[in-house]
């Protein structure tokens, strides 16, 4: 019993699909409170916490009452089940900790009767989906409403609405958000539980699970998929990103700078235009890494102590391992053999985040009234964009070492060494670093 529990909650009940592909876009529902000012610092942490640890008590148990309700059947497909060689004490175990862990935290968590009735819909759809005599996940379209309901619709309402309780009902276009993200989800609940049973239809014929997929066959559903859902899915993000828009200025830039960027990415990986790619490039993509940030970006203008929440969000949610082969083994950033294209492929980035930083700078300067909060503001961007380079440049020197090193050599000793010019460079440096840490870009000549 020494490690059952943590392995069923990370491998056997798959709970970090979740956490990696529904957790990000579900908190962001409740970032957006943060954009009203109304919750400070210390009750930021606290929400933020308590909404992490709700959520993975919630998933859990959608995760179990679901594999405990497949037991059977998954034994008869020969597909894999968490629960499968555990006993009945472990599993009741599982289920009262995550239980536990769904409920503990609204003693922290502001709640009303609202609240308790999302909840106990949560609870009372997970049983009526999963189990019989009623066992919705086999009533049809019935069962993708349910399914939507619980996974997405119900948990996106109770995030806005608690959060909504924590600003003191201060947001006051609540129910048009509730509406527009709402039905959103609910077709994008759909489109991602019909898109799960397209992928187990095999399964579910082997065991005699009867499914929408099931019913009408894998070439209907794609059609439903491709004619109706995802178009519907992508209208209810763009009339969301519309929402946010009047609330955070830039986030149609946003938004259509990650249509344009993972769109060529999705053209450049030699997939094909699938529906399964489209959707994991272009929707999920945007919902599990672009919005969060977005939207935590937006609330920077409002409440400077919040930004730690940006950080523990990225720390808990980033693809460390994704990022490490993206960016350490990118042949495109480090392996070039010329140095005239690393050149110009990193003095690229280089005018890319220095101009997005000045701009953010003179656009702080055109706007911001209050003199104290400017000056912090501009204070973090000198920090921010000095880091950035350091970390840029260190980073070059550290994947190239050998070249470094090389150009080093040849700087100093070779014939016609560019020595003396450099002599009159770190001479420009230094000034320049004196300026820097003197008042760390706190003059407004310095950034123009």
């Amino acid at each position: 019993m020494k490690d059952f529990f943590l392995i069923t909650f990370i491998e056997k009940l798959r709970l970090s699909k979740p956490w990696r592909y529904k957790f990000p876009l579900l908190l962001s529902f409740t970032y957006i409170f943060y954009l009203t000012d109304s919750i400070d610092a210390h009750q930021a942490l606290i929400y933020f916490t308590s909404a992490v640890l709700t959520t993975i008590g919630f998933a859990g148990i959608g995760y179990l009452t679901n594999d405990l309700s497949d037991l059977e059947a998954d034994k008869l497909a020969g597909k894999r089940n968490g629960l499968a060689n555990l006993s009945r004490f472990q599993i009741y175990l599982i289920g009262f900790s995550f239980i536990l862990l769904a409920l503990i935290p609204w003693g922290i968590l502001p709640i009303d009767e609202v609240s308790v009735g999302l909840i106990v819909s949560e609870l009372l759809l997970f049983v009526l989906y999963a189990f019989p005599p009623i066992r919705l996940k086999e009533k049809g379209l019935l069962g993708l409403i349910a399914d939507a309901g619980y996974a997405h619709v119900i948990p996106a309402v109770l995030a806005m609405w608690t959060f909504n309780l924590a600003t003191n009902e201060s947001f006051e276009e609540i129910n048009t958000l509730i509406v527009i993200v709402g039905s959103w989800q609910l077709i994008s609940g759909i489109r991602n539980i019909l898109s799960h049973q397209i992928a187990d239809c095999d399964n579910d014929l082997i065991s005699g699970t009867k499914t929408v997929v099931t019913e009408i066959g894998k070439t209907k559903a794609n059609r439903w998929m491709t004619h109706f859902l995802i178009p519907f899915e992508f209208v209810g993000a763009v009339i969301f990103v519309g929402f946010l828009s009047q609330l955070i200025w830039y986030s149609w830039i946003v938004a259509i700078a990650h249509l344009l960027f993972n769109s060529v990415r999705l053209a450049r990986s030699g997939k094909n235009n699938s529906i399964k790619n489209f959707t994991t490039f272009i929707l999920d993509e945007f919902y599990i890494k672009w919005l969060p940030v977005l939207i935590l970006s937006g609330a920077f203008f409002v409440e400077m102590e919040i930004r730690y929440i940006l950080l523990l969000h990225l720390l808990l949610f980033t693809r460390w391992d994704q990022l490490y082969k993206r960016l350490f083994q990118s042949k495109f950033l480090f392996g070039f053999k010329s140095y005239r294209r690393g050149f110009l492929i990193h003095l690229s980035i280089l005018l890319f985040y220095t101009v997005l930083f000045i701009g953010a700078y003179f656009y702080l300067h055109l706007t911001i009234k209050d003199v104290g909060h400017f000056m912090h503001l501009q204070w973090l961007l000198s920090i921010g964009l000095m880091f950035t380079i350091m970390s840029h440049g260190a980073l070059l020197v550290i994947m190239r070492w050998k070249q470094t090193l090389l150009s080093i050599w040849e700087f100093l000793f070779s014939p016609a060494s560019a020595l003396n010019l450099g002599i009159f460079r770190f001479i420009f440096y230094f000034i320049s670093a004196a300026s820097i840490v003197y008042d760390g870009f706190g003059r407004f000549e310095n950034w123009t």
